[in-house]
């Protein structure tokens, strides 16, 4: 029993260390790409896939430690992913800092999957 607690508390550990460790452009970058490949595929209908992808993007924005702070941005995706309606001049709105820095904007990404 005390083997499986002490796994358990190290897999959690690692979980948490994943989660707070600071973030590249380019997983910034990746994320966003994601979102937009799940707002192209909610055709209209906005699914938990997009508002859990907002909540994604969020995290890792906020853990980004490149020139700009991304906090504004990783604080509107927070508040998307948390409510239960959301639509594409929000999030586009909510990612302004983050296209910037990835050097397109959210519709060209769903659209187009550049970037």
């Amino acid at each position: 029993m005390k083997r499986v607690l002490v796994l358990a508390a190290a897999v959690v550990a690692l979980a948490s260390a994943c989660s707070i460790a600071p973030t590249s452009k380019q997983d910034v970058c990746d994320e966003f790409r994601e979102l937009g490949k799940e707002l192209a595929s909610a055709s209209g209908i906005y699914a938990n896939a997009v508002f859990r992808q907002a909540g994604d993007l969020s995290s890792v924005a906020s853990r980004y430690e490149g020139g700009d702070s991304l906090k504004s941005d990783a604080d509107a995706l927070d508040r998307i992913s948390d409510s239960k309606e959301t639509d594409s001049g929000q999030l586009r709105a909510a990612t302004g800092k983050i296209a910037a820095l990835c050097g397109h904007s959210l519709t060209v990404t769903a659209f187009t999957g550049s970037g």
